[in-house]
């Protein structure tokens, strides 16, 4: 089910979801499963929702594009129109001032419109509400059927003894008991029907027959209140019939603009170009009426800077009368506005467009096919000018080869003499011998695979076609005594320029094949371009992206780096008394750290390959290591003169000066690696719980500087919070790799064991 219908016709009709619910006697929140695709419509709720839209069910779930507004129950409501109006023009970026205006002459007549509403429900039926007369019949109406229920009811109850079967049965309008013939007379009634066995008699007892009497006279009453509702609207809707007939006039007008644009979005057509020259340019143009799968594209060029008139000639069923008909059929379609076939067409605005195809022959008016055929050439010719396109098919046929051939020629003369524009077939020799000496016209043929004797139906231009007349004879199984004696009769000079055609034809079609086969790689090659940009795009962005996540990366490590000198300075301002060691220590520290902006400042991102011994950024530890192995997506590398595994995508191929006096390693960069005496263990006992943890994160770091696989942290047994505290503050630390109580020998319970990465 195309849900998105739903939404789109509820949308233009201006209802809300609780509108449609009340409609359809449901709750909103059902409705609402609906449009979402939560939940199935009922058949019965589709159909009444098909009803109320004026849509097949086709279009209601999707099968078809074609909707129907034919009975005009589709609301006349200016905000409707505007709203799809508004959606064609953002979905198709069109300038629709010409629509709007049209939509602003739209009169939206409330009267009319809420009466309506008010009145009449989604089936067509009168509310109950319509007014207080008709409400109060219809309650009657209904406490009468029910008074009668309960009575049956009583003597389904009370006599199920008589009854063929238990069970109330409906017989003309009328509510019965089928009871057993032998009981027929034990209730009291009236006989409505009986069963064709006449074993079941169907009886309305006496006691509900008065009802049924009280409901007839109210059911009359009740058609009589609503006609008089009904023609009280109609006289509200008279009132308004001027503004209503422009109303619909403008609707037909807007809905043919609007038909059109879909007509050509789902068929993929184009719009023509227009020119104030008697012209006609269409390429790749086809038939709008012929599988797009099947018929085969030609290109046409009449008028301005080309000749005015073509002759088409070629085999019989090789396509020529569809080639008129093609033509003729997109410049009308043209003049009425509507987009056509082709992939790139100009058209000239005709005055006239006169067509004469087809056998027009009449018992009944005494008209043979050749005098049909003049009877509507004698219609064209008093009409042609400049402004006129001509599409005559076998001009001058149906006569006298001779003569018929003579006043064709005559006829094209005259055609030209008027400047109008003409597409003509025929099978008449002398025509194409006479249009080789015009200047006004170019010849064509409907090529023809001599092969195997069928149609190829592509248009070739300058071109003189055969008709093939017998090798389409003896193809189609004409006797070949009768085909020889044919192939005698005719001339040999006629046979040498057939065989000079048929070359010339062959080799038009083997170019245009050619030209058709380049135009496919062009278009291939262009599709590929347009990837190959992207790519490129795509590239350069994700470069600059990470070229700004190094850069980012090498800031933060050279402020951290320059964050502890600080701090190691102002310590050593900070105290007052220090020994030698502690002094050299530290300017040690200083000096180690500095180190980090000088390899830093000449580390540079290098977008190559990676390949063993080179240098790369490790993004995990934002450390500078070198390859020592590579086997697919997996490296070995040297990092602080250990060897570690990595993922290729965890480094980043990087460039480093090797001539700045600072950084000596040539086995990678020693990022930090401070020589301090470090302990293995730690001692918080008694500390406050903010002490013990400033202490523990200061020699943690010492004891990562100096590359310490495992130390010990001796925190006592106590209370338990101090081990609570330091184990919670042990779970955030990203260098921690594991932690446990000591065991025996190690310290117990007062005792963690740390495990460093």
């Amino acid at each position: 089910m195309n849900f998105q219908k739903l939404i789109e016709l509820r949308e233009d009709f201006n209802l809300k979801q609780k509108d449609i619910a009340k409609l359809l006697n449901i709750t909103q929140q059902t409705y609402s499963l609906w449009e979402n695709g939560s939940k199935i419509i009922p058949l019965k709720h589709l159909n009444s929702l098909c009803n109320y839209y004026n849509v097949s069910m086709d279009y209601m779930l999707g099968l078809s594009n074609k909707n129907s507004f034919n009975n005009g129950k589709y609301n006349i409501d200016k905000k409707i129109i505007g709203m799809r109006l508004k959606k064609f023009r953002k979905e198709q970026n069109l300038d629709l001032f010409y629509f709007n205006n049209l939509v602003d002459q739209l009169y939206y007549i409330n009267e009319i419109v809420d009466k309506i509403k008010n009145s009449i429900d989604i089936n067509y039926r009168l509310f109950d509400n319509a007014s207080i007369k008709l409400k109060n019949i219809r309650q009657e109406i209904t406490s009468l059927e029910s008074d009668i229920k309960n009575r049956l009811n009583s003597y389904l109850k009370n006599h199920s003894e008589y009854l063929a079967e238990c069970l109330i049965v409906s017989r003309g309008n009328h509510l019965v008991l089928p009871v057993k013939a032998t009981y027929k007379n034990s209730i009291k009634g009236i006989v409505v029907d009986v069963s064709d066995s006449g074993q079941t008699y169907y009886i309305e007892p006496y006691s509900v027959v008065e009802l049924s009497v009280k409901i007839e006279n109210l059911k009359y009453e009740e058609i009589i209140e609503e006609n008089r509702i009904i023609k009280a609207l109609c006289l509200i809707i008279n009132k308004y019939n001027c503004q209503l007939k422009s109303n619909n006039e403008l609707i037909e007008e807007i809905s043919f603009m609007y038909l059109k644009g879909d007509y050509g979005i789902n068929e993929n057509l184009e719009i023509a170009k227009l020119s104030k020259f008697s012209e006609i340019k269409l390429i790749k143009a086809i038939h709008p009426l012929i599988d797009k799968d099947k018929v085969i594209a030609n290109d046409f060029l009449l008028g301005n800077n080309q000749k005015n008139i073509l002759i088409i000639s070629g085999p019989n069923a090789g396509g020529k009368t569809v080639a008129l008909k093609t033509v003729a059929l997109l410049v009308l379609l043209n003049q009425c506005g509507l987009p056509i076939s082709a992939s790139e067409a100009i058209l000239g605005v005709f005055k006239n467009i006169f067509v004469d195809i087809g056998d027009d022959q009449s018992i009944e008016n005494s008209l043979s096919g050749f005098s049909s055929h003049i009877y509507n050439l004698k219609g064209i010719i008093d009409n042609l000018d400049d402004k006129t396109f001509v599409a005559l098919d076998e001009l001058g046929s149906k006569t006298d080869p001779l003569e018929g051939e003579a006043l064709a020629k005559a006829i094209i003369d005259y055609i030209g003499e008027k400047k109008s524009l003409a597409m003509i077939s025929t099978h008449y020799l002398g025509i194409k011998d006479f249009a080789k000496e015009s200047d006004n016209i170019v010849l064509s043929s409907m090529s023809f695979d001599k092969n195997t004797l069928t149609p190829t139906y592509h248009l070739l231009l300058n071109v003189v076609g055969r008709s093939y007349a017998l090798e389409i004879s003896s193809r189609m199984g004409l006797n070949k005594k009768i085909i020889n004696k044919a192939y005698e009769y005719k001339k040999i000079n006629n046979y040498d320029f057939e065989k000079l055609t048929d070359e010339l034809s062959e080799k038009l079609l083997i170019e245009k094949n050619k030209i058709n086969l380049l135009e496919e790689k062009e278009k291939k090659l262009n599709e590929k371009e347009q990837l190959l940009i992207k790519k490129q795009v795509e590239l350069e962005e994700k470069k600059k992206s990470l070229l700004e996540e190094v850069e980012y990366e090498k800031e933060a490590l050279i402020e951290n780096a320059e964050a502890e000198i600080k701090q190691i300075v102002d310590e050593f301002k900070n105290k007052s008394v220090i020994k030698l060691h502690e002094k050299n220590e530290t300017l040690q520290k200083i000096k180690k750290l500095k180190k980090i902006d000088s390899v830093l400042d000449n580390i540079h991102e290098v977008d190559e390959n990676i390949s063993e011994n080179d240098d790369v950024m490790i993004k995990s530890l934002n450390k500078i290591g070198k390859v020592l192995k590579i086997k697919g997506n997996n490296l070995k590398v040297l990092v602080s003169d250990k060897e570690i595994n990595l993922k290729l995508n965890d480094v980043r191929k990087v460039s480093i000066n090797k001539n700045q006096e600072k950084v000596k390693s040539t086995k990678g960069v020693k990022v930090i690696n401070f020589e301090k005496n470090v302990a293995t263990s730690i001692n918080v006992v008694g500390k406050h719980v903010d002490e013990a943890l400033e202490e523990i994160s200061r020699y943690l770091d010492d004891a990562l500087l100096v590359h310490y696989k495992s130390v010990s942290i001796i925190h006592g047994t106590g209370t338990g919070t101090l081990k609570k505290a330091i184990w919670e503050y042990l779970k955030r630390q990203k260098y921690v790799d594991s932690f446990r109580s000591g065991v025996y020998g190690e310290g117990g319970i007062g005792v963690t064991v740390v495990n460093l990465k």
